[in-house]
């Protein structure tokens, strides 16, 4: 008798739509996790496979100087109370891998959505109308400074506890224990990482205070690992490599505060 093979299932692709332009649009984990509770909801409720209206995207008109028109993502649905409800989209298209999108239309056949042509990112608009009474310019949006604070005071609160035994027992030890002095491990190897949208939130407030920061300090004001810190950095600011701020980090053009250098 011959060892039976892997069994494989052949799967229809649908490729009717496979060139039609779509666009990939980048929100916040906050704004994503309320969709999806939305959704999945209005799935259970009614079994409407289209879904119900979460947003919409406003095109504003050129201001005057302006090469091209600014977009918004105003949420319109009625469960999004605590999240701010205007969001400006960074188009983020430059540099972008090609990419197709796909939907699952039954147990062993996919459909072609599109293909990606224009890629959005959505951040929290600054300075929004309502965000300040006074008017001025880069004020984060009440709502999501709100989240900000619960967000952080959620990852500060203290989810392991401690317990003094006083008889201690070792049973069924693997391994000997050796007692005596080891290496010193690097401070930032204790650092526990951050939810990238938080720590985002965090260093644009450190941003608000002085536009220039060598990396280090940033280390410091946030007390995060070297790798995750770098790769959210990357997200919104940039490294001078010539200049008076060389090696320093400051925000990229699209998050900088009105009347920044």
């Amino acid at each position: 008798m011959s060892a039976a093979g892997p069994v494989t299932t052949a799967i229809a692709l649908d490729t009717e739509f496979a060139n039609r332009k779509i666009w990939l649009v980048k929100v916040p984990n906050f704004v994503a996790e309320r969709w999806r509770a939305v959704c999945q909801t209005n799935a259970h409720d009614c079994g409407d496979p289209v879904g119900p209206e979460l947003g919409q995207i406003l095109v504003d008109k050129p201001a005057a100087g302006a090469k091209e028109a600014s977009m918004h993502l105003s949420l319109t649905h009625s469960d999004t109370e605590g999240l701010p409800k205007t969001f400006l989209m960074n188009v983020a298209t430059q540099n972008m891998a090609s990419m197709a999108a796909f939907a699952q239309t039954g147990p062993c056949s996919v459909s072609a959505v599109g293909r990606v042509f224009q890629k959005f990112d959505v951040v929290v608009e600054r300075g929004a109308a309502g965000a300040s009474t006074s008017g001025a310019d880069g004020v984060i949006d009440p709502e999501y400074r709100q989240l900000s604070r619960m967000r952080a005071k959620a990852a500060a609160t203290k989810s392991r506890t401690t317990q003094l035994i006083s008889q201690p027992q070792f049973t069924n030890l693997r391994h000997p224990m050796h007692i005596g002095t080891t290496k010193k491990r690097d401070p930032t190897e204790k650092r526990l990482a951050k939810p990238a949208e938080e720590l985002t939130a965090d260093l644009f407030r450190l941003f608000e205070r002085q536009p220039h920061w060598i990396f280090a300090q940033l280390q410091r004001q946030t007390e995060q690992p070297t790798q995750h810190l770098k790769a959210v950095l990357l997200e919104i600011a940039v490294q001078n490599k010539r200049g008076p701020y060389k090696d320093m980090w400051e925000l990229k053009k699209g998050y900088r505060l009105t009347g920044d250098a």
